[in-house]
């Protein structure tokens, strides 16, 4: 949903192939993370990742991208706030902040940290319940470092009592967007019902496995 880091991956690709020249996605990774930091100030990388490899990632800061090869893809449903931000402000902010509370955002970030390692596993094991559970979690931790907004808060609970079975703020925060998990198909709709009661726009949304491809005959980069 990086819409920045979807535009310039497709551009970084189309102008090489353009030219004669064919970059693996590591370079295309690469080089996007320069209008990123330009536009984001001191993004993660993780959306240029997503946008050049497709599928679900495991990311860690700065550049270790592992592809997670599932047997059975989460129901999700994305759901807009309409509510838009700045994330080059947002990130700023909280730099600024976790600087001047140091131990405060290190027990954060390592709880972060704990709960994707183990979606990870929850993903692989197909256990949503505990998927959920973790992702109930981490948007308490978003909320407590700032970064949430109450039009956020109001679809989160608004998804979960319309039986998600975990929803949270998706991206920088402030606005924007959360995602839901699902049980089924039919929970999928109900959630999404409910969600645009609240005065969201919900999206029933699919997964690309390929991420960017090649501009001249559509197949996938190295």
């Amino acid at each position: 949903m990086g819409s920045s880091a979807a535009t310039t991956v497709a551009i970084i690709a189309a102008a090489t192939r353009a030219h004669g020249v064919q970059l693996e996605r590591e370079e295309v990774c690469e080089i996007a993370f320069a209008p990123e930091s330009y536009l984001h100030g001191n993004p993660s990388g993780v959306d240029q990742a997503a946008c050049t490899y497709g599928g679900i990632l495991q990311f860690s800061k700065p550049d270790k991208v592992t592809p997670l090869r599932l047997g059975r893809m989460p129901v999700i449903v994305v759901c807009d706030t309409g509510i838009h931000r700045s994330t080059k402000g947002l990130v700023g902010a909280i730099m600024k902040r976790s600087k001047s509370e140091v131990e405060f955002f290190r027990e954060h970030v390592d709880e972060a940290s704990r709960i994707s390692k183990a979606a990870v596993r929850a993903l692989t094991e197909e256990d949503d319940q505990e998927l959920g559970t973790l992702m109930n979690r981490n948007h308490e931790l978003l909320k407590q470092i700032g970064v949430s907004h109450p039009k956020l808060n109001e679809l989160v609970k608004a998804a979960r009592k319309a039986g998600a079975l975990g929803a949270k703020l998706t991206g920088a925060g402030g606005g924007g967007c959360i995602i839901a998990l699902c049980e089924d198909p039919k929970a999928q709709s109900r959630v999404g019902r409910a969600l645009k009661r609240h005065g969201g726009t919900p999206y029933n949304v699919s997964m690309d496995t390929s991420g960017v491809r090649s501009a001249s005959n559509g197949t996938a980069l190295k």
